[in-house]
């Protein structure tokens, strides 16, 4: 989604173009934020390409007028199927739930533009299953990879509401995530001539990535 991480730049260019001295500041009296409510229901778009859906719903309060509080139940789900270099067949299933806790900070507020800042907590269960099969004339007949993991991260980054409406936003967010990861998994390798062999992979691992990029629609009630 490259239109959409492009989106979510321009929201750090329109943050770091406010005067962040001033964190905390309320639209200009006589111009209030157009915003409808202090609550939204909120979805989530992560990432959205053939065989692949990341996404999520949740909750949005404003707690102050600069500070909003947001839950979020996320999903995804992924099924692919593709050729190898002609040689080899690959499938892969994937599912992912998680759910997260942020607070964001909204710098200088405009009556429709919002800029803010955003950090919070997370918790993520996965599980995928791959399968490789290869010609008849390969050694290797078949490689199966499976497994599950849980995750819990921390997250922080930068993101603007933009209000179409009272009742209706859209947002564009990045959040960079350090996250613990424990996982379980096998590799099972399936030979023309010889046995079967069985790997398991278990253990505990620090990541650290740039994170997502999302496109965000709250609706207030």
């Amino acid at each position: 989604m490259r239109l959409l991480r492009a989106f979510s730049y321009g929201c750090l260019f329109v943050l770091l173009a406010s005067p962040l001295p001033v964190m905390a500041q309320t639209p200009d009296e006589g111009e209030p934020l157009l915003r409808g409510s202090n609550r939204a229901l909120s979805f989530s778009i992560d990432n959205v390409t053939l065989g692949t859906l990341d996404g999520g719903v949740g909750g949005r309060w404003w707690i102050s007028p600069n500070t909003a509080f947001r839950a979020t139940l996320s999903l995804s789900v992924e099924s692919i199927e593709e050729v190898i270099g002609g040689e080899a067949d690959m499938g892969r299933s994937a599912f992912g739930i998680g759910t997260a806790i942020l607070v964001e900070l909204h710098t200088r507020q405009f009556r429709r533009v919002s800029p803010y800042v955003a950090g919070g907590v997370g918790v993520g269960f996965d599980a995928f299953s791959e399968t490789t099969t290869y010609g008849p004339e390969n050694p290797l007949q078949e490689l199966r990879d499976k497994g599950d993991g849980i995750d819990f991260s921390v997250r922080a980054g930068f993101g603007v509401e933009v209000y179409l409406v009272k009742s209706v936003s859209i947002s564009g967010e990045h959040l960079f995530i350090a996250s613990v990861r424990s996982e379980d998994g096998t590799i099972t390798r399936t030979f023309r001539d010889a046995p079967v062999t069985v790997t398991k992979q278990d253990g505990t691992s620090f990541l650290f990535g740039t994170g997502t990029s999302s496109l965000i629609i709250s609706v207030y009630f």
